[in-house]
C-alpha cells in the first residue's frame, strides 16, 4: 500500500541531534492512528555515530528507510529522497531540526486545501540544547509577508530568502513537476528552488504558527567558516543571474509595477532590462555585481544594446555603478547581513 506521507530528513554528522529528529516524527498525532508512512534518511558520509543510529531506528522502524553517499551534496539527497518517496505529500526536515506534534496533521491538511502550494510555517527557535529562543534571535522568519505570488517574488527580489526550509512540505507531483534542486548549490539550493517555483505559476503559504523547532547554532561556526566564502559569493550571484530568466510577464509586471516605467512595458525584453538595471542597484553588492555581468554580455547584443539606451542606458551609467561597487573581500559579511542561511552540513 502507498504510504500517506514521506517524511525527508537530512543530515550530516548530526550524531547529537538525530535521535530527538526522528522520535519528533515517529511521536506525530497524525500517525496514532495511521501507521501508513515511510521515512527516508540521506546521510551525506557523516564521520560521526550518525549512521549507526540511525541504523538502530531502521532495525526498529520498517517504515525508516536509509540512504548514504560520501559528500554528493544534500541537493543531491534531496532528489534521491523525492525519486524514492512512494507519498503523495513530501514532508522535508534536517536532522538536527524537530517536528512539533501535529505538523503533518495540519500541514497535510492545508495542502489538500491549496492545490499547487508549497508550505511553510514560521519556526519556533531553539538552541543548541534544545532550549526556546526568542523570534529576536532570527527575525527574518517572524516578518509580515505577502500573500500572492506577485508579492513573494518581489520580496525574494530585495530580501532573499525568508523561508524556514526545514518546514516545507508540497505534493510529490507538484515537486517533480518544479524540477530538482540544483545538485552543484551547497548553500542557496532552497532559496533558488522557490524563486523557480514562483515562475512556474506555484502559490508560497506560510503558516503562522510554528510546525518545527528550528535549531540556532551560537558559535555560527558554518556559516562563518572562511572556506565557505568564495562559495557562498558564487551561489548568490548565480541565483540573481537567472532571476528573471523565464519569469512570466505578467508575473514582472505584478511585482515591479512600482518600479517599470511606461517605457519598459512595452515588449518583455524591456521589461527585463529595466529590471537588470534596477538589480544593478541592489543593496547587497553580490547582486549588484551579477546584475552588470548580466548587462555587461547582453550589451553587446544589438537588441539588448537598443532596449538598455531606450532607457537612458549610458556607458557612463555603467562605469559609475561598477565603479562603487564593494570590494570583494567585504561582499560576504554584506550578504549575510541581509540573507537568512544557516548552513548545517558542512
Amino acid at each position: 500500500m502507498k504510504p500517506d506521507v514521506s517524511i525527508l530528513v537530512s543530515t550530516y554528522n548530526h550524531e547529537n541531534y538525530i535521535s530527538e529528529c526522528l522520535q519528533s516524527i515517529l511521536a506525530q498525532s497524525f500517525f496514532k492512528e495511521n501507521k501508513n508512512f515511510e521515512i527516508l534518511i540521506y546521510d551525506d558520509g557523516s564521520t560521526d555515530q550518525t549512521q549507526s543510529i540511525a541504523e538502530q531506528f531502521v532495525l526498529k522502524n520498517p517504515q525508516i528507510k536509509y540512504f548514504t553517499e560520501h559528500q554528493r551534496g544534500m541537493s543531491f539527497g534531496l532528489n534521491l529522497m523525492i525519486e524514492k518517496a512512494q507519498s503523495d505529500f513530501i514532508f522535508s526536515i534536517s536532522a538536527d531540526d524537530k517536528f512539533l506534534p501535529n505538523r503533518v496533521f495540519q500541514q497535510r491538511k492545508i495542502l489538500t486545501e491549496k492545490p499547487q502550494t508549497l508550505t511553510f510555517s514560521r519556526p519556533q527557535l531553539i538552541s543548541e540544547t534544545g532550549q526556546g529562543l526568542n523570534p529576536s534571535e532570527f527575525p527574518v522568519f517572524f516578518q509580515e509577508l505577502p500573500l500572492t505570488p506577485e508579492g513573494m517574488f518581489r520580496k525574494f527580489f530585495f530580501d532573499a530568502n525568508f523561508l524556514c526550509a526545514p518546514s516545507f512540505a508540497a505534493r510529490k507531483r507538484d515537486v517533480l513537476e518544479i524540477g530538482k534542486f540544483n545538485e552543484l548549490s551547497l548553500q542557496v539550493q532552497d532559496f533558488e528552488y522557490w524563486i523557480r517555483a514562483l515562475k512556474k505559476g506555484f502559490n508560497i503559504y506560510v503558516n503562522k504558527q510554528p510546525w518545527v523547532e528550528y535549531r540556532i547554532f551560537s558559535s555560527g561556526k558554518n556559516l562563518s567558516a572562511t572556506k565557505n566564502d568564495s562559495r557562498m559569493l558564487f551561489e548568490h550571484k548565480a541565483v540573481y543571474g537567472s532571476f528573471f530568466e523565464n519569469a512570466p510577464v505578467a508575473l514582472l509586471k505584478a511585482a515591479f509595477a512600482n518600479e517599470l516605467e511606461p517605457a519598459s512595458l512595452q515588449d518583455e525584453r524591456s521589461i527585463v532590462a529595466q529590471l537588470e538595471m534596477l538589480m544593478a542597484k541592489h543593496p547587497v553588492p553580490a547582486v549588484r555585481h551579477a546584475a552588470l555581468d548580466l548587462i555587461y554580455k547582453k550589451h553587446q547584443v544589438p537588441e539588448w544594446k537598443k532596449a538598455y539606451e531606450d532607457l537612458k542606458f549610458t556607458e557612463a551609467w555603467f562605469f559609475s555603478v561598477a565603479n562603487q561597487l564593494t570590494k570583494p573581500q567585504s561582499l560576504y559579511k554584506k550578504i549575510l547581513q541581509r540573507i537568512p542561511l544557516l548552513e548545517k552540513f558542512i
